[in-house]
């Protein structure tokens, strides 16, 4: 009951955290957060605007802007509100560019997802709460395949595929318990927690510019959209469970699957600002 209550107050599940959405997201309460996703998005085009029109050409580079050989590049990269961590890159002659990155899903990072879903009314706070369990400081690698369509501009554009992942817990079972409707022992064993494993995929998308400031030294500005489509959470236990209680202990680590699952695949899609700072060899 508690978990069709939840659900009835959701607003329809067809939800993008995308700079453009008009309506749709300023009538459920974020339009601050609406504002911002402009903001960022006619930052980064102003950006690249200015800086694709210069020469800005590669090392190496024979006609001004397409590398004369192969490329391969280290950066430092943060990609809002997905991960920080370090990538690297491969550029070939004809402008096709491969890159991929691994880091950690900072909790700071995954509070701005909540905080955007709880301001729409997307989801409710138990719901934020098992969210944060499954993904706060998530492994994530990312790779995209990309290309640079014009010889003289850095402008560049690139999809590919997201990993996060996680085995983390959840310190009691009150908030499963919330969203599920599932009852579970009370005592000392449901205390004990539950243990969350999810693995998260996501297609994204990514337009950006990179341009050498210094030498080899290549600074990177991206904006984009990142959109998960498939979420695989395993919830177990920390306790044994008394026979009396086994079955409402598997409804409560089953529902709590499968809810996730059906959360994260509906709402956890976002807006991303990539910022790099890599050497070109």
């Amino acid at each position: 009951m508690a978990a069709e209550a939840e659900r009835s107050s959701h607003v329809p599940k067809v939800r993008i955290f995308v700079g453009w959405q008009s309506r749709s997201t300023t009538e459920y309460g974020s339009e601050g957060a609406l504002m911002v996703y402009r903001i960022v998005y006619l930052i980064f085009v102003s950006a690249g605007v200015l800086y694709s029109t210069q020469s800005l050409a590669s090392p190496g580079s024979t006609d001004g802007g397409s590398p004369a050989h192969l490329q391969f590049g280290i950066e430092a990269v943060t990609d809002f509100p997905l991960q920080t961590g370090v990538g690297a890159s491969i550029e070939w002659p004809h402008r096709i560019q491969l890159t991929t990155s691994i880091g950690r899903m900072p909790r700071m990072y995954l509070e701005t997802i909540n905080d955007v879903s709880l301001a729409a009314g997307w989801y409710g706070e138990s719901t934020a709460n098992l969210i944060t369990s499954a993904l706060d400081n998530a492994f994530v690698w990312r790779t995209r395949l990309g290309w640079r369509p014009w010889p003289e501009s850095s402008f560049y554009c690139a999809t590919g595929l997201t990993r996060a992942r996680l085995d983390g817990g959840l310190g009691d079972t009150d908030a499963a318990i919330a969203v599920t409707g599932a009852s579970a022992e009370s005592g000392e064993q449901s205390a004990a927690g539950l243990e969350i494993d999810t693995t998260m995929y996501m297609l994204d998308t990514e337009f950006g510019w990179r341009f050498f400031v210094w030498e080899r030294l290549a600074v990177r500005v991206a904006i984009g959209a990142a959109f998960t489509v498939s979420s695989d959470s395993v919830v177990r236990a920390n306790w044994t469970p008394r026979p009396r209680g086994e079955a409402a202990t598997r409804r409560l680590e089953s529902g709590s699957e499968a809810y996730l699952n059906d959360t994260i695949e509906t709402y956890v899609h976002t807006v991303t600002a990539t910022t790099g700072l890599g050497w070109f060899f």
